[in-house]
């Protein structure tokens, strides 16, 4: 990482020059996409923008690298309360392991069931194993939920979606800045998108995408 870049950066964002500070994190981020504090700080400054879908999309992204950092999920909830979104949910809900912790998990378990798979303790053994099973699906759920769901927030005041990807189709329901939405299907300049169990259609440039490859 380049540590002068990085610095002035800093200096731009204690000045409040955010704008200047948010063009820095994002050359850095080039570098090392997947840093979570170089997604938080430009998350910081678009939050400071008001641009508060871009901040939620990269809170939630560093989110996915680091889910129980308290600073991060405070600063969740201070841009939740800011555009005062209360149905705004977390769209990671049942997630508190990362992809690595789940694996590290799953090993240790499957060492104790090998271990412990021929022992005269009935319960010790379907212990182990009941964990075995619990830690394969985590580590399954995970890994699906971080790489093949697309989530993506809402983007503008508000928006219309429609029943086609056209807006000659009929519309279907509303939607509002920084609500959460599940990308089910890319064609273009239109997304076939789920929200709430309801399934429509709406266009590319109404929301941000939370998949680091969108931003």
């Amino acid at each position: 990482m380049n540590n002068e870049k990085l610095k002035q950066a800093e200096e731009y964002y204690l000045n409040q020059d955010y704008i200047l500070a948010s063009d820095i994190y994002k050359n850095l981020l080039q570098e090392e996409s997947d840093n979570p504090y170089l997604l938080i700080n430009l998350a910081n400054t678009q939050f400071h923008q008001k641009q508060y879908a871009k901040a939620l999309a990269h809170y939630f992204k560093a989110k996915t690298i680091i889910p129980r950092d308290k600073e991060l999920n405070n600063n969740i909830n201070y841009a939740i309360q800011e555009i005062k979104a209360n149905k705004l949910k977390d769209i990671y809900p049942a997630m508190f392991f990362t992809i690595s912790e789940s694996l590290i998990l799953l090993i240790a378990f499957n060492l104790l069931f090998l271990i412990f798979r021929k022992s005269k303790f009935t319960i010790l053994k379907y212990s182990c194993l009941g964990l075995l099973i619990l830690s394969l699906s985590n580590a399954a759920y995970v890994t699906w939920l971080t790489n093949y769901k697309k989530f993506a927030f809402i983007n503008v005041n508000s928006t219309e979606t429609y029943a086609g990807n056209d807006t000659s189709y009929p519309q279907m329901f509303e939607l509002f800045k920084a609500q959460p939405i599940e990308i089910l299907e890319n064609n273009g300049s239109w997304a076939k998108i789920k929200y709430e169990n309801q399934i429509a259609w709406l266009q590319s440039d109404k929301f941000i995408a939370v998949r680091s490859d969108a931003f």
